[in-house]
């Protein structure tokens, strides 16, 4: 408790680190390394809900890889690998049993119960045909096992993997490529961001993504690449 994990920045080696946010000290904590993994460089970090393991995503330029560590003792017991170009996000399902990565214009999901076992995956360039391909730039997993989807073109489509159903609910889009998305515990509301400097707030039920109008509006000076909400009230 009170620590909060770390991908390192600009031109360090992409390392994690543990900080103790009572005394704003990097704790000594180490995540050892599988093999595959000694030259990746990671900016993406995902701790599951129960606060066990620590998965981290690769940078752009690099071959898209996650290694999941035990958070306790900083051992790596997990590596996924996937053919791709860039690993753009990852997130963990609500049981901490199933992790969804974006790679390019493609969702993958990899059950993890220990080890990591390929799922079903969908190309998001074929499902927006009357437009350019778009790469999957955010993935959240929603209260009833769909994922959230948002694409460089700016849409948020809602996708099944136990089914493959695919749902582009009106309402439901940005005017720039989405960065991040939330879903909020309850299941009632949907928040995503990105590049329009914009967070934008729906309230969410079946299909339907309606807008929520904010007084003074969220916008922000530069682009939102992350968005989080407090564990106990629903506070943005």
């Amino acid at each position: 408790a009170g620590r909060l994990i770390l991908a390192e920045g600009g031109d360090s080696a992409g390392d994690l680190r543990a900080l103790d946010l009572r005394s704003g000290k990097i704790l000594p904590d180490r995540f050892d390394r599988p093999a595959p993994a000694a030259n990746t460089l990671f900016d993406k970090v995902a701790i599951s809900p129960d606060g066990k393991l620590v998965a981290a995503g690769s940078r752009a330029g690099q071959r898209p890889t996650v290694v999941i560590w035990d958070r306790q003792g900083g051992n790596a017991v997990a590596l996924i690998r996937e053919e791709g170009l860039e690993l753009n996000g990852l997130a963990w399902d609500s049981a901490g049993t199933r992790l969804a990565l974006a790679v390019d214009a493609r969702v993958a999901v990899h059950a993890i119960s220990p080890k990591p076992v390929p799922g079903p995956s969908r190309d998001f360039e074929k499902s927006e045909p009357a437009q350019p391909p778009a790469a999957v730039t955010a993935v959240e997993w929603l209260r009833d096992g769909r994922l959230a989807v948002g694409t460089a073109s700016g849409r948020i489509q809602l996708w099944n993997p136990a089914d493959d159903t695919l749902v582009r609910p009106a309402g439901g889009a940005s005017s720039g490529p989405v960065r991040t998305l939330l879903a909020t515990r309850d299941g009632k509301y949907l928040a995503g961001a990105g590049e329009d400097l914009t967070i934008r707030l729906w309230s969410f039920a079946g299909d339907r993504l309606t807008p929520i109008r904010v007084a003074g509006g969220f916008s922000h000076s530069e682009r939102i690449n992350t968005l989080a909400a407090f564990r106990d009230g629903p506070i943005l």
